[in-house]
């Protein structure tokens, strides 16, 4: 996991779900991401994480997909956005046959604003040591 990329979370899993099905969703999630070649976003730059409930109440009724992190830049269109919507979450609902509604938000996100991260810091740091040494 590189963390270059948008962040994948995925709610609302049936508490029964085995790691073997959760493997696979993931697994048709990433193929659905990748089919969108407009985004340049390898395998390891794409984060996924299925929390899950502690609530209990309604798993697996509604399935909910986020994505977050998705930087915006000139690629990343409308259209873009509402395609891998799209795709993500027709690639979930199978999983879900069970489920009234399974559906996905993606967001745009600009990075130069309201975003911190340990490595960007670190690599600002390297570069105002090398400008002034």
């Amino acid at each position: 996991m590189s963390g270059k990329g948008p962040v994948v979370i995925v709610y609302g899993l049936p508490n029964d779900i085995s790691r073997k099905e959760i493997e696979e969703l993931y697994e048709a999630l990433v193929v659905a991401f990748l089919e969108i070649k407009e985004l340049y976003l390898k395998r390891d730059q794409v984060i996924f994480f299925f929390p899950s409930d502690r609530m209990m109440m309604g798993l697996g009724d509604e399935i909910i997909i986020f994505v977050r992190g998705l930087f915006g830049t000139w690629a990343v269109t409308e259209e873009i956005r509402d395609l891998l919507a799209q795709k993500l979450g027709r690639a979930a609902r199978p999983f879900f046959p069970e489920a009234d509604l399974v559906r996905c938000y993606v967001e745009l996100f600009n990075p130069e604003h309201g975003f911190w991260s340990s490595k960007r810091e670190a690599a600002q740091e390297q570069q105002k040591e090398s400008v002034a040494g």
